[in-house]
């Protein structure tokens, strides 16, 4: 075995390698003064000049490249954002048509579409498609989204042009073979088998049914076992047909590459795509914030009762504006104060103060047509009472009480240093593109959050708590042993409609299956 060279500091460790050879000198003479016989030799610093940490620098705003738009003849747009001196590209074929295009009776089935592009397409078997893909030193990803369904791989800049003529392939020309179909459907079914009896996993699928309704983002993205069960090729076929199409696609590149490059291979393997006389399909208009908070008053306290879960899941959903709203950054901020990283006021109250969980968090899911607010925490059964009232009284905090500026500052902090983490790589800048694009914002956008984020005042953050954080527009979904919890959330002034396992339809507005029909 090699033994590491102790005696070696490189550029990387260099600093920390000074810092700590400078307190040891630091500490020796320390230690020299306190031997010394001289009493004058003896004074010193006091220790608290070493203690205190520096001041933080002034904010300093992400510096990206602007990206570059060109739209082919067909309608295709084409998005690039060079790195001069990247090695990697990576390249994404963003569909402008997700979860949200699903029929109402075949939940999911933009996303069995979606999983089904990389399993083979006309010309190649999925066998075939991820040698090749092996072969450019990368591998294919699909996957649908709510608004959008993404393809993707990342190469090195040489490998660009095959890389494309890849993700064209199994965009364009999907196979959808029946033994391809009945594998995924039969690995779709196993896996929902698992999450739906498990609390963590089936709790949003019932909190954002409870919160959307029978509007798009109402129905799991992943289907149910009845909708899943119903998807036949044809449907696949069907969906790929209205949606997948040039003037639907947006094709981004990001990395190791110039614009001029990037445009003329788009054009080479994308120029040909026809575009369908048929116009786009669209949706039917989407509520509104009003009309969607109105409905989220009607039922508000949901048990779903798992007799042999072994923990409760908790979560209170409410429903927020689009991503278009004027005060998204204010939610965003406001998100992170209340449940974003591990000192925010949710886990600090339910885990850090009392040991109610391994961890308490919120989710701020802000899509293209409307949004909502998770905040969640799984605990023990018995337990669950305390953690709802925790949640609830969190979020009325939030609206009474204004954030300290060191909180507010922190939670900035914790957040931001995530998101530019996402900057650094050609991906990561891909799929911040992408989540833009797919809600409708400027490709730009991405360089001017930290900006964004570090100009929210406490003052917009109350205000956008006592907006969007109703306590009457709450609704409270809590998964587990119920027999363990009803009376405590009775107690603490919730009133529970109680779902047995067993009776739960997700395809359902009223989330209860229909009772079978009568025998003739």
């Amino acid at each position: 075995m090699t033994r590491p060279d102790l005696t070696r500091v490189d550029a990387a460790t260099r600093p920390l390698a000074v810092t700590a050879i400078v307190l040891a000198a630091l500490a020796l003479g320390a230690c020299r003064q306190k031997t010394a016989p001289n009493a004058e030799a003896a004074t010193a610093a006091p220790a608290t000049a070493l203690e205190q940490p520096p001041a933080p620098g002034p904010a300093r705003e992400a510096v990206i490249p602007s990206a570059i738009e060109q739209r082919l003849a067909n309608g295709l747009r084409v998005i690039v954002l060079p790195r001069a001196g990247a090695a990697l590209v990576d390249a994404e074929l963003l569909v402008l048509s997700g979860g949200e295009v699903d029929p109402p009776d075949r939940a999911g089935l933009a996303d069995f579409t979606a999983s089904l592009l990389t399993q083979g397409t006309t010309t190649q078997s999925a066998p075939q498609l991820a040698q090749a893909a092996e072969a450019l030193g990368g591998s294919l990803k699909a996957q649908a989204g709510w608004n959008a369904s993404r393809v993707g791989i990342t190469v090195t800049t040489p490998k660009l042009a095959a890389a494309l003529d890849l993700l064209g392939d199994v965009v364009r020309r999907p196979a959808f073979a029946k033994a391809e179909v009945e594998r995924y459907r039969a690995q779709t079914l196993d896996a929902l088998r698992v999450s739906l009896s498990d609390p963590a996993d089936l709790t949003p699928l019932v909190a954002a049914r409870l919160i959307h309704g029978d509007a798009p983002y109402g129905h799991p993205r992943s289907g149910t076992p009845v909708s899943v069960a119903k998807i036949a090729a044809g449907d696949l076929r069907a969906l790929h047909s209205r949606h997948y199409r040039p003037d639907n696609v947006v094709l981004i590149l990001t990395g190791g590459l110039d614009a001029d490059t990037g445009f003329a291979l788009a054009g080479q393997v994308f120029g040909d795509w026809p575009t369908p006389k048929d116009p786009l399909p669209t949706l039917a208009a989407p509520e509104s914030a009003a009309d969607a908070a109105a409905t989220a008053k009607t039922a508000r306290v949901v048990v779903i009762d798992l007799p042999d879960a072994g923990q409760a899941s908790v979560m209170a959903a409410l429903p927020l504006p689009p991503r278009s709203a004027a005060d998204y950054y204010a939610g965003l901020v406001t998100r992170n104060v209340l449940g974003g990283g591990y000192s925010s006021r949710l886990n600090s109250e339910i885990r850090i103060k009392r040991g109610l969980s391994y961890g308490a968090g919120a989710q701020f899911d802000v899509q293209r047509d409307a949004g909502a607010l998770y905040a969640s925490a799984l605990t023990k059964n018995p337990s669950a009472a305390e953690v709802a009232s925790l949640i609830r009284g969190e979020l009325q905090r939030l609206a009474t009480e204004p954030v300290g500026d060191a909180e507010l500052a922190a939670r900035k902090a914790s957040y931001l240093g995530g998101y530019a983490r996402g900057l650094e790589t050609a991906s990561g800048l891909a799929g911040l593109i992408a989540r833009n694009v797919a809600l409708g914002v400027a490709p730009d956008e991405i360089g001017k959050v930290i900006g964004h984020v570090n100009a929210i005042t406490a003052a917009q953050v109350q205000a956008y708590a006592e907006s969007h954080l109703k306590l009457d527009a709450m609704t409270l979904v809590v998964v587990g042993d119920a027999k363990q919890f009803v009376d405590g959330l009775k107690q603490a002034g919730f009133e529970p409609t109680v779902i047995a396992a067993d009776d739960l339809d997700l395809g359902r507005v009223d989330l209860k299956r229909a009772a079978p029909s009568a025998k003739r």
